[in-house]
């Protein structure tokens, strides 16, 4: 708990488990928590494990996190553990205590042999005497589009009420950016353009929250802090020193891909709109209309003061996302890419839900913003650059390099 990524180690905190170490050996084996707790057989046990469990347990991890392309499921990590213990308990039974018993003139020898050829392995592979298994050229420019995402840490962190918000100085006006992650995705543009500002005087605020839709009444249960950070942010975006507003939102997501059946969409995640404590889930076709009529109610209020822009959502599709120009396993065989066509039909659904929203936004009084014309034009929607390059980071996410060159449709928030 102590020490993260932002402390030095090893360092001088190191000198905490070290001394700690020094301490329990120094009492000898008659103390109390030596006798006790450390001589318990289970803690032997563990004891006796501990260095395959501490071989075994890195690499199980580490390829869970490259499978999953992040941070594995909580369910998934303590598998794994669990399999350490099975894999460290088989090393120790039936290798090291067979070598460590083991009186034949073999053993060393045999040993020395295997760190040799260790060391040659390790040596060849530096020098790159033989190529990687995934060696296609178009492979290493796809693993570099997933998970691509520059996030708030070009920015000024900004506490309110207990709420983390971000802010960027500025030339012209005090701007907000309400929303989720496609919201944050624009951080790279705006950064960008605030850089090339030439007098700085006020700033761009950035309050977002992935999963947490800007729309008053709903909620989801796997996102707890989303209501309060919700509240926090709406409140600020009243607030006489905000000029204008644009909210912003996984509209694809809220309005389409969450009032289909589970198994057809984009996620897991159980939206629902809270009515005097009733829980009215999307799924189950209660809450769309009620989640409109608060978005259009939330813009009404807020256009009344200032100027307020709806961001309408970018194009998503499962063929935007990097990962299904893949042809087989990363654990199996060499891994081969698709053959990717370069533009895909906008979706029907999400033309219809572009128009709802455009309705909506011009009845609150609002200006929208639309990707559309941009992302898909003459109704198709790019996927790679001419160059190949992907510009999405999975189905729904732009990444930052496209964001920062080509997203110009967001520079009319900052004109006026």
């Amino acid at each position: 708990m102590l020490v993260n990524r932002d402390r030095a180690f090893p360092g001088w905190w190191a000198l905490l488990p070290t001394l700690g170490a020094v301490l329990i050996i120094s009492a000898g084996p008659n103390a109390w928590f030596n006798k006790n707790i450390l001589g318990n057989k289970l803690v032997v046990w563990v004891g006796l494990i501990s260095y395959p469990l501490y071989l075994w347990h890195w690499p199980l991890l580490s390829f869970a996190r490259i499978i999953a392309n992040g941070e594995p499921s909580k369910e998934i990590r303590f598998t794994l553990v669990l399999t350490s213990f099975l894999l460290a308990w088989l090393t120790y039974q039936f290798l090291e205590k067979h070598i460590r018993n083991n009186t034949t003139k073999f053993v060393v020898p045999s040993l020395s042999i295997l760190m040799l050829f260790s060391l040659i392995f390790g040596l060849l592979t530096l020098n790159q005497t033989w190529g990687p298994r995934n060696s296609n050229p178009k492979l290493e420019i796809i693993v570099n589009a997933i998970g691509d995402w520059e996030s708030t840490q070009s920015l000024q962190a900004l506490k309110m009420n207990g709420q983390s918000f971000y802010f960027k100085e500025f030339d012209n006006q005090n701007v907000l950016l309400l929303g989720d992650s496609h919201i944050e995705q624009y951080i790279p543009r705006v950064v960008d353009y605030a850089n090339k500002s030439s007098f700085v005087s006020k700033s761009v605020y950035f309050a977002t929250q992935g999963g947490c839709p800007p729309i008053p009444g709903v909620y989801e249960d796997s996102h707890p802090g989303c209501g309060a950070f919700r509240e926090e942010a709406i409140k600020f975006a009243s607030n006489p020193i905000i000029e204008s507003v644009a909210i912003g939102a996984y509209w694809n997501d809220y309005f389409i891909g969450q009032t289909k059946k589970a198994k057809d969409a984009y996620n897991n995640y159980e939206y629902y709109f809270l009515e005097n404590g009733e829980k009215k889930y999307f799924r189950q076709g209660e809450a769309k209309k009620l989640a409109l009529l608060s978005l259009e109610a939330l813009l009404k209020k807020l256009s009344a003061t200032k100027k307020v822009y709806l961001i309408l959502d970018n194009p998503a599709s499962k063929l935007f996302d990097p990962k299904t120009y893949f042809e087989g396993s990363r654990l199996g065989g060499l891994v081969s890419v698709k053959e990717i066509s370069n533009r895909i039909p906008f979706d029907k659904e999400q033309e219809e839900l572009r128009k709802e929203l455009i309705d909506l936004a011009h009845r609150a009084g609002s200006i929208v913003i639309d990707p559309v014309p941009t992302l898909c034009p003459n109704n198709s929607c790019l996927i790679l650059t001419n160059d190949g390059i992907p510009l999405y980071k999975d189905h729904n996410h732009l990444r930052p390099f496209f964001v920062k060159n080509s997203a110009n449709y967001i520079d009319e928030i900052f004109k006026h």
